[in-house]
């Protein structure tokens, strides 16, 4: 009897199962998509419904773990991306371990998707001090923790839904698989978006937390003014030979305060420039309130890639219909020339299971995730 016992254990309660949505994004560290969790409120439960799922290869995920591992260590804070844990699923062609990590889901896109759309007009000067701040606060976190974030730019900060005003949208830091501990004794190449390099990254191949100040002018500046901090159509070597000389050049119509607030950052020797608790304190976001931000429909993009479920005869998405939507083509040749020279994972490498719409009880392919159980689905209270 006691072997019988022993033979037939309680059952373990069910995992919380998990579907692959549309892909939101894609680069060197793998490929974002939606993940839907059907009964969030199950084993892990407490977290949304939809989140964000970065997905790589185990065998090439090392910025994916770089990015997991600096995010437990920075612990939740409201203007950083939140994880929610990881999981471990497998290739359905090749039967290869994937990498996923649960983030955030941003449905409001991200600030270089801000800008797009507001091209032509500029973000309000409202728009532009809120999230200044948030940034701030996110990097002053990351300092504070000692680390570096180094690819700071507009497409890494994420607009995210304040749960108490669906209409509001709060600027996270994203992103950290290219940072670093500060001061590392052992030195690494430079990293990051050659648009948004420091002086000294460029001609000292120093890259520390002053650099993500400059990032940061450079990021205010493009809300301000709609356009790069640096003309387009530059070569690389041009590129890196005009930060290594010059300072991107802030119009005259910009307030007194932003001026001011982008001189501090743009100062050219590391050890002068402000760090984000000083610039905290600056005029230009000084007594700006995060949560008083105005209702703006140009940032309301909420649950966009479910209106691309409503098919004729079908509630949802097979993956393998799904694209990147990260701008034209013209967009597309200006990152080749911005981005460091990294491999690409291209989407189709991850093979998604399925979508289910919110609302319709059948998913398009049969079966949730494969679950090997390696991780669990942790961090979710």
């Amino acid at each position: 009897m006691k072997r019988a016992r022993e033979a037939n254990p309680p059952p373990r309660p069910e995992q919380s199962a998990w579907l692959r949505g549309p892909m939101l994004g894609k680069g060197s560290f793998g490929s974002v998509f939606v993940a839907v969790f059907p009964n969030p409120g199950g084993t892990f439960g407490g977290h949304p419904k939809f989140l964000a799922v970065k997905s790589a290869y185990a065998s090439s995920s090392a910025e994916l773990t770089t990015e997991k591992m600096i995010l437990d260590r920075l612990g939740h804070c409201p203007y950083i991306i939140r994880c929610f844990g990881e999981d471990v699923t497998f290739s359905p062609e090749d039967g290869r371990l994937i990498l996923n990590v649960f983030l955030e889901y941003a449905s409001g896109g991200s600030l270089a998707d801000l800008i797009e759309e507001a091209r032509g007009l500029r973000l309000l000067p409202s728009q532009v001090r809120r999230h200044t701040r948030s940034i701030l606060e996110g990097l002053k976190l990351v300092h504070r923790k000692g680390f570096v974030h180094c690819d700071l730019k507009p497409a890494n900060i994420l607009l995210v839904s304040d749960h108490r005003d669906r209409d509001v949208f709060v600027a996270k830091i994203a992103d950290f698989g290219l940072a670093k501990r500060a001061e590392q004794s052992a030195k690494r190449p430079v990293r990051g978006t050659s648009l948004y390099l420091s002086p000294e990254a460029v001609i000292e191949g120093v890259q520390e937390q002053p650099s993500d100040v400059w990032a940061l002018g450079c990021v205010v500046l493009e809300m301000l003014t709609g356009r790069r901090p640096w003309e387009k159509g530059l070569k690389k070597h041009e590129l890196r030979h005009k930060i290594a000389t010059e300072t991107p050049v802030i119009p005259p119509w910009v307030s007194k305060e932003a001026k001011d607030f982008l001189f501090k950052c743009f100062t050219r020797n590391p050890d002068e420039r402000p760090s984000a608790d000083v610039l905290l304190i600056h005029p230009f976001v000084c007594g700006t309130k995060i949560e008083d931000g105005q209702r703006l429909k140009s940032e309301e993009k909420l649950s966009s890639w479910s209106l691309k479920a409503d098919v004729e005869d079908s509630n949802f998405i097979p993956l393998a219909s799904s694209s990147c939507e990260e701008g034209e083509e013209e967009e597309e040749e200006e990152e080749e020339e911005e981005e460091e020279d990294s491999v690409s994972f291209a989407a189709e490498m991850i093979t998604p299971v399925a979508l289910m719409y919110p609302g319709h009880k059948r998913p398009a392919i049969s079966g949730f995730c494969p679950k090997p159980s390696v991780f669990a689905l942790m961090g979710a209270t």
